[in-house]
């Protein structure tokens, strides 16, 4: 064996035997400790209880009473709700809160439903309260909780004077309207030898500008009237009764303003056969736009409305 191997088995040895003395030492001190704490608490023993004996809560608390009133709630519940309202109606607070109560209920009208889920509710929440506070804090006996019969009542006021200011406005729309007015001129022609003939008449007097040939008879019936207005006039051929079947009808100027309301009118036989004699009737139509006036009224009134009946409910 080599001489550092001599050192390290030395040096172990000593390491172990200063680990051994720490341990004892330190087992010897928590020993110590522990008696130190019994002894302590044997010579502690009974001051706390004797120092409740001796405790006088009168030169603590103010005001205090080993039989105050209260304690007569524990076998009386009605008499602390009684106390309670005779409190309400003295106490400033109470006088406040309850004035409070009854200004809000003259301003609002509270529609309270004793069998509404919230009502319901409310009454659970106060009953679980009171259950928690007689149940855990005190020893009170738990007494039934109180019910709130509601009734309804209606009262009736005369109506206010209420002030209302109305108009009533006129409007006229004037509405377009197409008329059409229908004459009728009614003429005949004939010749005696000739197969045509022409013919420019005034269509409201009847006066003869042209007429030939020569041979020509000519016959105007029907006339326009004489307050015709002679703006938007339109004209038709009705009927043409001619004895020569071959006679036709070359031209025809309808009477108008452009041309002094006179009739103009050429016919002939196709092929020259014969003479002319026909009847012929014309439809002069009269076009107005007039505006027809209709009236439409109105009417409009601000205020406000007023009711006879005030619902209240009353408990």
């Amino acid at each position: 064996m080599k001489h550092n191997d001599y050192l390290k088995i030395v040096v172990f040895i000593v390491l172990l035997f200063q680990a051994c003395l720490s341990v004892a030492s330190a087992d010897d001190n928590a020993n110590r400790g522990f008696d130190e704490g019994i002894k302590t608490a044997a010579a502690l023993q009974g001051q706390a209880s004797l120092a409740m004996q001796n405790f006088k809560p009168e030169n603590f608390i103010k005001n205090y009473s080993p039989q105050p009133k209260e304690a007569d709630y524990m076998n009386n519940a009605d008499q602390m709700k009684n106390d309670a309202i005779q409190y309400r109606s003295k106490d400033t607070v109470g006088k406040s809160i309850t004035e409070g109560m009854d200004e809000r209920k003259k301003q609002f009208n509270y529609d309270i439903d004793p069998h509404s889920v919230a009502m319901i509710n409310i009454e659970k929440r106060s009953q679980d309260i009171y259950d928690a506070l007689t149940g855990e804090f005190s020893a009170c006996t738990k007494q039934e909780s109180c019910t709130t019969d509601y009734k309804n009542y209606s009262c009736e006021e005369a109506p206010k004077n209420i002030y209302q200011y109305c108009h009533k406005a006129l409007n006229i729309d004037l509405i377009q309207k197409q008329v059409d007015t229908h004459y009728t001129i009614s003429l005949h022609v004939a010749t005696q030898y000739h197969d045509y003939a022409g013919v420019s008449v005034d269509a409201i007097t009847g006066k003869i500008h042209f007429l030939g040939p020569h041979d020509t008879t000519f016959q105007l019936n029907k006339k326009l009237p004489a307050d015709l207005d002679c703006k938007n006039l339109q004209g038709k051929v009705t009927q043409f009764n001619s004895k020569n079947p071959h006679t036709k009808l070359d031209n025809i100027a309808f009477p108008s303003c452009s041309n002094g309301m006179v009739l103009d009118c050429h016919v002939s036989n196709a092929n020259k056969k014969g003479s002319i004699d026909l009847d012929m009737q014309i439809e002069i139509t009269s076009t107005k736009v007039i505006q027809e006036p209709h009236d439409r009224w109105e009417d409009g009134c601000t205020g406000f409305s007023n009711t006879a009946v005030i619902p209240r409910q009353s408990g």
